[in-house]
């Protein structure tokens, strides 16, 4: 999957275009979120913001393209997402990400991981890995060339 074949199949299905003429206004892409465990399928979520009204749209992709809701953001400012720049196709970057963990964490597992694709410097892929050790393992991949950004891990105690 590349972000870009996944947002032309979003923006050419019915459910897209029927909100697309509810709100004439600009939008733009923020966000491709997903849930991956095994032997279930992975459900993109795509969400799109509407600057002015401070909501965003999500459309998710399994088993067929459908809106699923709309929400206020929890960032204030977000920063459009540049899909065009976002060309290293997922299982790859599911693949350099596996690696980093398995190279620095030797001891962990894990048994869901949640993706998401969004913008800093440029397009990243933030992988966030929940272990069966209670932690989870943050691995930052460039959307762009596939390359670690950073990685670190952390638990639930430590937000506290």
């Amino acid at each position: 999957m590349i972000a870009k074949e996944l947002l032309e199949d979003v923006e050419a299905s019915t459910p897209y275009k029927d909100w697309r003429k509810e709100i004439p206004q600009h939008i733009f892409l923020v966000s491709i979120f997903a849930r991956i465990e095994d032997e279930k399928p992975i459900v993109w979520h795509i969400n799109y913001y509407c600057p002015g009204t401070e909501k965003s749209a999500t459309f998710t992709t399994y088993p067929t393209i459908e809106f699923l809701s709309e929400s206020t953001l929890a960032n204030d400012n977000p920063k459009p997402l540049n899909a065009d720049e976002a060309t290293t196709a997922f299982p790859e970057i599911m693949e350099r990400a596996t690696e980093a963990l398995s190279a620095n964490y030797p001891n962990h597992t894990y048994n869901k991981i949640l993706a998401t694709l969004h913008q800093e410097e440029q397009p990243t892929w933030t992988m966030n890995f929940l272990t069966n050790q209670a932690q989870t393992i943050n691995v930052r991949v460039s959307a762009s060339n596939g390359e670690i950004i950073s990685h670190k891990v952390f638990s639930l105690k430590d937000l506290t």
